[in-house]
């Protein structure tokens, strides 16, 4: 069975699940109703507390196991639409199609791969239903390239930026004649975790209020029920940060005016409304499925293998 998994700093991405990429690991935790795995004596359960950023997510076991919650919840989803599993005890064949951010795909490729190709059968419990899985198969796309690839059209295949702004990294891409051009890519730590931190610096320093992220998410989105001067703070940060990673663009040689921009991440979705009103982004297209990476290393999984790969 392919999976492909999408290994955010903020969010993991599967085709049909999103959770926050946040683990607590407890060897004497009792298992409840939570989202909860069991591995080599071990109990991790789901946090909504994301992990600290790691550029290298090979350093420990946290990004394996949040992989294999992003497994046990792909092969719940199969069982409820009755496709046939294997489960309590018997190996089941996994293929997982992942990625990395452009400006890490040469260097981090083949460690990352290495990394999620265990030569052993797992076996774990997710959520009180017992798994035996072989790891067959790990296939590595750019991240940006792939979500792009789930809308390419021939307008975008001329020339086109692709910028995925994440949790923790802002990536960028450019695309001349639906190839990528990892050279003129980079990954800038300029995700809306940066944003959320100049917000929170601001508020408090001139309100002497703290705000938790999901705070600074209501009043993106428009909440109304938040003090003005509040408000006014944070679309004055938004509009800030924005020129700022537009700035850093075009001292790489890169306008937004010229060609299409592809604009796609969680980051993307929020400030959308930004986005679109500033002057220095033309020619916009919006990818708003937050799982389009997950969804594009399908596609190029499906297509490699089409192709013998």
């Amino acid at each position: 069975m392919l999976i492909p998994v999408d290994h955010g700093n903020r969010n993991m991405k599967t085709v049909h699940h999103v959770f926050t990429s946040g683990l607590i690991e407890n060897p004497h935790m009792i298992v409840t109703d939570n989202d909860v795995i069991e591995l080599g004596g071990m109990t991790y359960s789901l946090s909504n507390e994301r992990l600290l950023y790691k550029r290298d997510k090979t350093v420990n076991n946290d990004y394996f196991v949040l992989t294999l919650f992003a497994v046990g919840k792909e092969l719940g989803t199969a069982a409820q639409q009755g496709t046939d599993i294997y489960t309590d005890g018997y190996p089941h064949d996994i293929q997982l199609a992942v990625g990395l951010p452009p400006a890490h795909y040469q260097s981090l490729c083949k460690k990352f791969k290495a990394y999620l190709m265990r030569p052993e059968i797992i076996d774990f419990t997710h959520n009180g239903r017992t798994y035996s899985i072989e790891i067959t198969d790990v296939q590595c796309f750019p991240q940006a390239f792939a979500a792009a690839m789930t809308r390419y059209n021939a307008e975008m295949g001329k020339r086109a930026t692709v910028i995925d702004l994440g949790g923790y990294t802002a990536d960028y891409i450019q695309i001349v004649d639906g190839k990528p051009l990892i050279e003129h890519s980079d990954s800038l730590e300029n995700g809306v975790i940066h944003l959320y931190h100049r917000i929170m610096q601001e508020i408090n320093c001139i309100m002497d209020t703290r705000l938790k992220e999901s705070d600074i998410d209501l009043i993106i989105r428009g909440n109304p029920h938040y003090p003005e001067q509040l408000i006014k703070i944070v679309d004055q940060q938004v509009r800030l940060y924005l020129d700022d990673f537009i700035g850093q663009l075009r001292e790489r040689q890169i306008d937004l005016r010229v060609g299409q921009t592809v604009i796609i991440g969680g980051g993307g979705i929020l400030l959308r409304k930004y986005i679109e009103q500033n002057p220095w982004i033309q020619h916009i297209t919006f990818i708003d499925d937050i799982r389009a990476n997950a969804h594009g290393y399908q596609l190029m999984y499906e297509t490699l293998r089409r192709k013998g790969g």
